[in-house]
């Protein structure tokens, strides 16, 4: 009776009730206060910290693969690799089996920025999960990633996601 009930309401759901609605304003009011509590450190906006944490956790890869694997688009993460490249934070390298493609990676001054940032972000998520008893974060981290591979599946058929 209950799946019955949640379909008849989810029927004549008002689109600010929508999941992807509520989980889209949650990411970003998150990101505001992250981005507040670093307010005085302004070198690199929120797309570059999460490309150079990339970089830094993974081998060189291309722009493509990283677009894949962050599920962003690939204009958006070239724009981010040209200003860490520009920072000195990022190199770029020829792909040796393709000429028309580029690898990216994280250099030592981009690695120094990034262990630097990581205490201060994981203070940050510290303070978010604390919002959260161990129960209530381990039922949502479940249902989100229940959600992230549904999600996966269904676009990766339409993109490169």
């Amino acid at each position: 009776d209950d799946d019955k009930d949640f379909s008849t309401e989810t029927e004549h759901m008002h689109v600010v009730n929508f999941l992807s609605y509520r989980l889209s304003m949650l990411s970003r009011v998150l990101d505001r206060t992250v981005e507040v509590a670093r307010k005085q450190d302004i070198k690199t906006g929120l797309t570059e910290k999460r490309l150079l944490s990339y970089l830094c956790a993974n081998p060189p890869t291309t722009l493509r693969a990283i677009a894949r694997s962050m599920c962003l688009d690939k204009a958006q993460i070239s724009r981010a690799a040209a200003a860490l490249v520009q920072m000195g934070m990022a190199s770029r390298a020829p792909e040796p089996d393709d000429r028309r493609s580029a690898t990216f990676s994280a250099t030592d001054e981009g690695r120094a920025y990034y262990d630097e940032r990581l205490d201060i972000a994981r203070r940050g998520q510290q303070e978010i999960l604390a919002q959260l008893n161990a129960e209530e974060y381990r039922i949502m981290s479940g249902a989100i990633d229940k959600l992230l591979a549904y999600a996966i599946e269904k676009t990766s058929k339409d993109r490169n996601c």
